[in-house]
């Protein structure tokens, strides 16, 4: 009925820590919603990110996670975030390492990428915000282990934020069979810029 259930704050925690999919998402739903400003809740939410497998976290996390530094193609309606939990919540982001960056950009979808509207989208701008993004977007560019998706998100991230002196980190990807990078690589040249939202 796209209403929110009514529900106390101890029973919507309670649904959330249930090992039940459909309580814990329910849980999860209500607490985004009706206690934004509560930082346990969102320590919650991270906790659960770092300590659980990409096909056990709902993709909507990744949205919620974007609420604190923002995009534009948000749609939220309801209490706002205060100064004090985006800090609190920057702080916690702070501490990701390289692996829950790469959780990250897992959610980011092969074939729509990053571009409005997208998961993608989210998940760039929870990696952008990040103090140490670029350290992590190297180390994971330059990952042979990881997926060569995993590895192009992330480089064209960097290249967003970096424009033209990206080059060199492209034609690396690229010379190591990304065709994707070589792309990237020919449109900056023929551009001078790279703007996934253009």
């Amino acid at each position: 009925m796209n209403e929110l259930p009514k529900l106390s704050f101890d029973e919507a925690a309670l649904l959330f820590h249930s090992s039940h999919p459909s309580e814990f998402y329910l849980g999860l739903v209500v607490l985004f919603h009706s206690a934004p400003n509560v930082p346990k809740v969102w320590d919650w939410f991270i906790e659960f990110f770092k300590n659980k497998n990409i096909s056990d976290i709902p993709p909507i996390l990744v949205y919620y996670f974007a609420h604190i530094p923002w995009h534009g193609d948000i749609a939220y309606h309801g209490e706002g975030f205060n100064k004090e939990i985006k800090a609190h919540v920057k702080k916690r982001f702070d501490e990701f390492n390289k692996q829950d960056v790469e959780k990250l950009l897992c959610f980011i979808d092969k074939e729509r990428g990053i571009a409005r509207g997208t998961l993608g989208q989210s998940a760039e701008a929870i990696i952008s915000s990040l103090s140490k993004r670029d350290n992590f977007l190297l180390e994971i560019i330059q990952d042979s282990q990881l997926a060569m998706s995993v590895r192009e998100s992330a480089a064209l991230i960097y290249a967003y934020h970096h424009q033209k002196e990206a080059l060199p980190v492209l034609k690396a990807l690229s010379d190591q069979g990304s065709w994707y990078a070589g792309e990237l690589v020919s449109f900056m040249q023929r551009n001078g810029w790279i703007d996934p939202y253009a």
